[in-house]
């Protein structure tokens, strides 16, 4: 069901009920852009660290933003074996533009050739997407608002302006007291836009809002418009506050549930959400973990809970979160037990029959539904004799209790990042260092090697460069093939063996020790004359 700024507000109370109701919470984003290509130390290296890694994303998350978002809400069906009922939800985000909040946001001509490969709905995102607030840009807002002190980014045109107050002073002249006009043809913000800019410019009207397109203008005394303005529940400036908050409100009512979340891959989903519905990201990397630890006490990545799974039952390696569902129900198939059947909502069919990958909210019912699948695979490993006939989520929760709040880090030298608690060391190919009987430039080594292996190169010396392979294989593989070339000296990397830093300091000792023998035999030798 895809959600726009047209029915958000009237879909917000049933989307509370669903999120407050539901087992767990699956998600998924669709982002204007991955990583910056500003510049080369800004893109993602099998050398980061976690926190190197934290630096990177953070500086591509502050740069784009989020086009799309999924969330899919699991609910065990009560009275009915192992059934899960899905309610998908595709949600078109636009950022905010009203007072002095406009945000700049860059767009990446990949991420938008490939969304529009997948059939993409541009159009919904620019004119119908819902706006978003987080924390500092909202006070900012209210602040701004209070005082009176704004500027009116381009949500009505100057002639658009002109035209609705020439109809309201017109009208005003020959009016009499308690009639009204109706304003049309606004979209989004402007109808708070329109009702500020009157009630500050006309002392005699009082404006609410008709439907979310019209403005209803009303005659009143100056008496009768301050008792309006004091017995009025909400002020127009909360209204417009948060109609601007938008898609932020849901997202409150996702933390305000504490319900697991899920996702697959979900180190730049969480960014994405601390930075645009949250706070601006820190830079201290344990704060933010600590910050999401607080906002969703038990997060879940499939990426994660596949790679226990892949191990349990040596399935083959699946590249997408597609292949990962097609490889989890083909051998759910063959089972003899009775394995979770998920079905959609009455109102969400859209996904029954047919395949939109890449879409949000589709990618979210993938990863909820395999969350499923595997976690029973894993019960029934663990414990295949004494599984209830119904088995309710608590269940498939304890089957991955040890990987809760642990995300999957993509190509770097921590393979997880755990929420809760240091990062544990990862067990990854060592480095590799490649000596060159000529001059050469990274590039020229970084295609050498990239033929057959996934690698990043990092330049030491004009002689010397550092190898990251990404498998234990391809480390393995690269010392063989050159252990006699004639022109490429590769060696494992040791730290204490080739660092500069380490061989220049191994180096003064050596000096100083020697010059130290040298003066201890010199007055020696003067000590026996």
């Amino acid at each position: 069901m895809d959600i726009t700024v047209e029915n958000f507000n009237m879909r917000l109370s049933e989307l509370r009920e669903s999120v407050l109701e539901a087992d767990f919470i699956a998600i998924d984003t669709e982002l204007t852009g991955l990583h910056s290509q500003s510049a080369a130390e800004t893109l993602p290296s099998l050398f980061d660290s976690i926190e190197e890694r934290y630096m990177k994303l953070r500086s591509s998350v502050q740069k784009f933003t989020v086009s799309q978002i999924g969330v899919s809400v699991f609910k065990k069906k009560n009275g009915v074996p192992n059934r899960f009922v899905s309610q998908c939800y595709n949600f078109y985000l636009f950022p905010v533009c009203f007072a002095q909040i406009d945000t700049e946001f860059s767009v990446q001509a990949s991420s938008s050739a490939f969304l529009s490969s997948y059939g993409f709905d541009f159009n919904k995102l620019f004119k119908k997407g819902i706006p978003y607030l987080n924390d500092v840009q909202e006070a900012a807002l209210q602040n701004k608002l209070a005082t009176g002190v704004f500027a009116i980014y381009r949500l009505l045109s100057g002639d658009q302006l002109k035209s609705f107050i020439n109809v309201v002073t017109e009208w005003i002249v020959t009016a009499e007291e308690g009639s009204s006009i109706v304003l049309s043809g606004l979209s989004g913000l402007q109808v708070y836009d329109l009702q500020i800019i009157l009630r500050r410019a006309i002392p005699t009207v009082w404006t609410e809002l008709k439907s979310t397109t019209e403005v209803a203008v009303y005659k009143v005394s100056v008496e009768k418009r301050k008792i309006l303005e004091t017995s009025a529940d909400c002020t127009l400036i909360e209204k417009a506050v948060n109609f601007a908050r938008g898609f932020t409100n849901l997202f409150r009512i996702l933390v305000e549930a504490h319900k697991p979340l899920v996702g697959h891959n979900l180190f730049l989903d969480l960014l994405y959400l601390h930075e645009k519905f949250y706070r601006p990201l820190p830079e201290s990397y344990s704060e933010f973990k600590n910050n999401i630890c607080c906002l969703f006490p038990c997060v879940i990545d499939t990426k994660i809970i596949a790679r226990v799974t892949w191990k349990e039952y040596s399935f083959p390696r699946a590249g997408t979160l597609l292949q990962i569902s097609e490889i989890m129900s083909s051998k759910l198939a063959d089972e003899q037990m009775n394995p979770p059947e998920i079905c959609h909502a009455d109102e969400c069919q859209l996904y029954v029959d047919h395949e939109y990958p890449h879409e949000a909210a589709y990618d979210a019912f993938l990863s909820g539904s395999a969350l499923l699948k595997m976690t029973y695979l894993l019960l029934l490993k663990k414990d295949f004799e004494n599984l209830p006939v119904d088995i309710p989520f608590s269940c498939h929760l304890e089957a991955v209790q040890e990987y809760l709040n642990m995300i999957n880090v993509i190509r770097g030298r921590m393979s997880r990042m755990c929420l809760k608690g240091p990062d544990l060391p990862a067990r990854r190919p060592p480095l590799l260092l490649v000596r060159a009987h000529r001059i050469l430039c990274v590039s020229e080594i970084y295609h050498e090697f990239r033929v057959h292996w996934s690698l990043d190169v990092r330049k030491l010396t004009k002689y010397k460069f550092l190898l990251s392979v990404n498998t234990f294989k391809g480390v393995r593989a690269i010392l063989k093939t050159y252990w006699k070339h004639p022109e490429l000296c590769v060696t494992t990397y040791r730290y204490w063996q080739h660092a500069s830093n380490i061989v220049c300091m191994f180096h003064v000792c050596s000096v100083v020790a020697a010059w130290s023998i040298l003066a201890f035999i010199l007055g020696g030798c003067r000590s026996q004359k």
